[in-house]
């Protein structure tokens, strides 16, 4: 396998049509999603209502378990709402859900909140699928609603107000010249079997055969009636009196309590978002016109446009409905990789330092414990585990994910000037960079293998993150200690990281004063980065590799691993030329969506079913992006980041953000809705900023 991997790449190299000059320095007049705007002054601050449906979701889910239909959630919650479908006519008037994050995903019913009104003189309910659907928008933060029937039209609105409690704003305006004496009520329905309803003082509960959680609706009204049959309730609040053209506000909360006692300690604890609810709503409006602002404020202004500024938006609600707040052994908040795919719903280290890095810029107290949540189980050694859940005998101890938490801190302490929070996390660093070579460094000769702590091939391909990678193909497993196996190859992406990690660690030593610091991981800097020029890099292929650990020949297999020293900064002037003519190769990597995870002349690129082995990635094409910048291919990187918006199915549209893409027609693939997609989409519109070095 070595030797035909080896023999078919020599035969390739330099192969295939470059990306032609021309097409390069043309890229301003044949793509023009990147045509200058001028940059916002400090007053322009962007309104979420400007941002209308970027996402869509709306939807119907038919069962319980179904991922089909999407929905949003915020501030933490570990439950989602979403817009009816058009066509789901008896759904009008509510909101879809809510998706329950702690049963793993489950649809507590089509739509267990809907708002209904009673003609008092007549006795009939108002029929909202007989009216018409005014509008139907998700906004930033808000889903809204405007139907009307009856010569009523009615507002509503769903917010959250806190990490427990979705709150629901129904504002209702008398059409008719006269009075109209009206009684507002609320209904809903479950579809879970193992859910049972029953009335409470001011609404209606729901608890769980299999689960202590606790769901909670509650109105605002002084005398409340709930009426509970089997998998349904109604409650009717009081009557109002609406003159011609009056209009009235009723309110209305979700809540989702980890158990009975966090239910009793919140109505204890917490101030009630129904006493003061309009309030509730302007901080909704002012938090997400500053997650807006923050990201804008931080992108390079040529960049950005209506189309880049709508997949941003959409970048920032994917990141912040897949927040989840503390709740179990989770201590701190954290964002799954996507709420709406089964098995995504924990903690990633990788995936967390991805996502850090991304929100400093719009949201940096939840960025700072989007770190604290996974250095929380830190072992004593100073390995951090691949992946933590809220029930923590879940969490997995095979492996943990590639070095780039100081890439994150750094950023964060960048946008924030906190040096306190650099003092809190320099220690942790340091000792889970030492950890990286006291378990995985097999011949303890300064270059780092990715490996496992159960000796399985199955670990060591997770802990480079790339999983199924054909670089791995013909790998075996060494033993270093009791606890620690590596690959008999020495990776040049992870090293590359750990040089990188080494100057942001001496940044970090030099804020803080630890001035002995700084001049050692300076020098241990510039030795590994020697031996990565030197013993990883490829001059007949003109690319670098992984390579076999005992006789340090290459394993020549062209993936994302080449360009990491450019992003690093660690490849010479010389190799950085040669690698950029790989990335630029249209038979390799500048394919129609850029930068797949294996050369496309490879024999097994699969995109459609390798996972890694040649679909799009947004990680590592950001790393090539801004590797090309770094070594001074501007052109070429605008050309490529153009081409990453660009051609992606759906990015443009309403569609969600996915965990990857097919290079040769765009096609989105595997789990929708996903974080690192986003937050590496966020930063290919920043300028380059001291973090990138």
């Amino acid at each position: 396998m070595y030797e035909r991997s080896m023999n078919r790449d020599r035969r390739h190299r330099g192969g295939g049509a470059l990306l032609r000059n021309s097409e390069i320095c043309g890229f301003a007049l044949v793509l023009t999603l990147f045509a200058c705007s001028p940059e916002p002054t400090p007053e322009e601050a962007p309104r979420p209502v400007d941002y209308p449906n970027v996402l869509d979701v709306r939807g119907d889910p038919s069962d319980p378990r179904d991922l089909t239909a999407y929905s949003f959630s915020d501030l933490g919650a570990w439950f989602s709402f979403g817009l009816p479908a058009l066509s789901a006519r008896d759904l009008r008037g509510g909101f879809t859900g809510p998706f329950l994050l702690t049963h793993g995903g489950i649809w507590l019913g089509r739509s267990f909140v809907r708002f209904h009104l009673t003609d008092v003189s007549t006795g009939k309910t108002v029929d909202w699928a007989a009216g018409s659907v005014e509008v139907s928008q998700y906004y930033p933060g808000r889903l809204h609603q405007t139907i009307s029937a009856d010569s009523l039209d009615v507002h509503i609105d769903l917010i959250y107000a806190a990490d427990r409690v979705a709150l629901i704003r129904a504002a209702v305006t008398n059409r008719r010249s006269g009075e109209r004496l009206l009684r507002i009520g609320w209904s809903g329905s479950v579809m879970m079997e193992e859910a049972s309803l029953s009335s409470h003082g001011r609404g209606v509960l729901v608890t769980f055969s299999e689960n202590p959680e606790v769901v909670e609706l509650s109105l605002r009204e002084a005398d409340v009636t709930a009426e509970v049959y089997d998998t349904g309730y109604r409650a009717l609040g009081s009557e109002i009196a609406l003159h011609g053209g009056g209009s009235e506000t009723r309110f209305a909360s979700v809540a989702l309590y980890a158990d009975s006692t966090e239910r009793t300690v919140g109505a204890t604890n917490r101030a009630d978002p129904l006493s003061d609810s309009e309030t509730h709503f302007e901080r909704n409006r002012i938090r997400w016109s500053g997650y807006l602002s923050g990201v804008f404020n931080t992108s390079d202004g040529a960049l950005l446009t209506a189309a880049t500024k709508s997949v941003a938006v959409k970048a920032i609600q994917t990141l912040i409905t897949n927040w989840r707040s503390p709740y179990g052994h989770l201590l701190h908040s954290g964002v799954f990789p996507s709420y709406a795919y089964r098995g995504f719903h924990g903690v990633w280290s990788w995936d967390s330092w991805k996502h850090a890095r991304a929100l400093a810029n719009f949201a940096p107290e939840l960025a700072k414990d989007q770190l604290r949540v996974m250095f929380d189980y830190q072992d004593r050694r100073g390995m951090v585990p691949d992946v933590i859940y809220a029930d923590s005998s879940e969490n997995n101890w095979r492996d943990t994910k590639p070095p780039l938490s100081a890439w994150a801190v750094w950023a964060i302490y960048e946008r924030t000037g906190d040096a306190q929070f650099l003092q809190e996390m320099y220690p942790k660093i340091l000792r889970y960079h030492e950890w990286w070579y006291a378990n995985r460094d097999h011949d303890v000769n300064g270059l780092c293998e990715y490996g496992s702590t159960d000796g399985t091939l199955e670990a060591a391909g997770w802990e480079s993150g790339m999983d199924n990678a054909v670089r791995f193909d013909s790998a075996a497993m060494l033993q270093n200690n009791p606890s620690a196996w590596s690959l008999d190859q020495e990776s040049v992406d992870l090293n590359s990281y750990l040089y990188a990690e080494k100057l942001y660690l001496a940044s970090m030593a030099d804020e803080i004063g630890r001035v002995r610091d700084v001049a050692l991981f300076r020098a241990a800097a510039e030795d590994l980065g020697d031996q990565i020029r030197s013993t990883m890099f490829d001059e007949e292929t003109g690319y670098f590799y992984d390579v076999d650990i005992d006789t340090k020949q290459p394993i020549l297999v062209q993936g994302p691993v080449g360009w990491i020293p450019l992003w690093a900064g660690v490849a010479t002037e010389s190799q950085a030329r040669q690698v950029v003519r790989v990335m630029t190769d249209r038979e390799k990597f500048a394919t129609h969506v850029p930068f797949p995870t294996l050369a496309a002349d490879h024999e097994q690129f699969d995109p459609r079913d390798g996972y890694w082995r040649g679909s799009v990635w947004l990680d590592q094409a950001y790393f090539a992006v801004k590797g090309l910048e770094r070594y001074g291919y501007e052109r070429e990187a605008n050309t490529m980041r153009a081409h990453l918006f660009e051609n992606v199915q759906g990015l443009l549209e309403d569609a969600p953000i996915y965990e990857n893409y097919h290079p040769q027609t765009g096609e989105p693939l595997n789990a929708p809705h996903f974080s690192w997609s986003a937050a590496h989409y966020l930063m290919l519109l920043e300028p380059r900023t001291r973090a990138d070095q």
